[in-house]
């Protein structure tokens, strides 16, 4: 009876303070529950049952929920009581975290730009890629999702994302995921800065693209001066086996915009990854660049990634 009254008084207060449309939404599904333990894929609820997580947080609990290595690596920091400053010294961490990184991710990779979710890590590829170019326009693949900031809306043709948030960013076009023909014409214009694409689509169906089609999308990027960027965001972190799913299709791109696993679940994360791209284009986004502070961290990202598929 205690029990029940104190989830209608947590109810209430969200209600009332954050977003009473998420309390009805989950009512109506029957998941609004409370949780008195999370750990690995088992979910523990006040009453005791066991729920297996097969949602996984949209592919943030790779590692599973409150991972022992992930937790006692953000203890061990907040103990070390080591620098926080966003400007004004040089964090060695993330230069050993970049290296990592880019050694997994390889190919053409070899530059890392450090952000805090996946629509910012989209809005600085948008940036990189303008900078590097000095082209203006953007492709992206029908029935894409690339996060909910403008820009990255902007990368998505769906209107029950974009609808009342707009106007979106100009010189936006849609090509059909998995075609080349409309794509080949597109870039033949050479006013494309990027085609921003994920390797797979998952908001738009679990869409998978032939094995050959990335190579020849690289190729064709690369004739036509357009920067090729993959949106690994849901994909990245060996949900696929691979530590990247366009390593499956053999993918060579310009940059790689990670983040959800990276975060371990439980500090939000994000990373660029570039190639080609450049230096230059990078001074105009490096004042919001956040770099990781534990070395334990550095470290466990590493150890991790041992021993999986790929």
């Amino acid at each position: 009876m205690q029990l029940a009254s104190e989830t209608r008084a947590a109810d209430a207060l969200y209600e009332d303070r954050v977003n009473p449309q998420w309390v009805k939404l989950l009512n109506v599904l029957e998941m609004n529950v409370r949780y008195r333990q999370c750990t690995g894929t088992e979910l523990i609820i006040e009453d005791g049952r066991r729920i297996l997580d097969f949602l996984s947080g949209y592919c943030v609990h790779n590692a599973g929920h409150n991972h022992p290595a992930i937790i006692e690596a953000i203890k061990n920091e907040l103990d070390r009581r080591g620098p926080g400053m966003m400007q004004s010294h040089v964090p060695e961490l993330a230069g050993e975290l970049a290296e990592t990184l880019c050694s997994r991710a390889g190919g053409r990779v070899r530059k890392a730009f450090f952000a805090s979710s996946g629509s910012e890590g989209v809005e600085a590829a948008i940036k990189f890629s303008r900078a590097h170019t000095r082209r203006t326009g953007l492709l992206y693949a029908d029935g894409a999702f690339h996060g909910l900031t403008c820009g990255a809306l902007s990368l998505m043709g769906d209107p029950f994302w974009r609808e009342g948030f707009g106007p979106m960013l100009p010189e936006t076009e849609g090509v059909p995921f998995g075609e080349l023909a409309t794509l080949e014409k597109k870039l033949a214009t050479r006013k494309f800065a990027a085609f921003i694409v994920e390797p797979i689509q998952a908001e738009g169906g679990i869409r998978l693209p032939a094995g050959g089609y990335f190579q020849e999308v690289g190729e064709l990027c690369r004739r036509q001066g357009t920067l090729l960027v993959l949106d690994e965001v849901q994909t990245g972190m060996h949900p696929t086996g691979r530590f990247l799913a366009g390593q499956h299709y053999r993918a060579d791109p310009d940059m790689v915009v990670m983040a959800k696993a990276l975060s371990g679940g439980l500090v939000p994360t994000a990373w660029n990854w570039a190639g080609r791209a450049p230096e230059g284009g990078a001074r105009s986004a490096e004042r919001g660049s956040r770099a990781p502070r534990s070395r334990d961290a550095v470290e466990d990202a590493g150890g991790r990634s041992e021993g999986r598929p790929g």
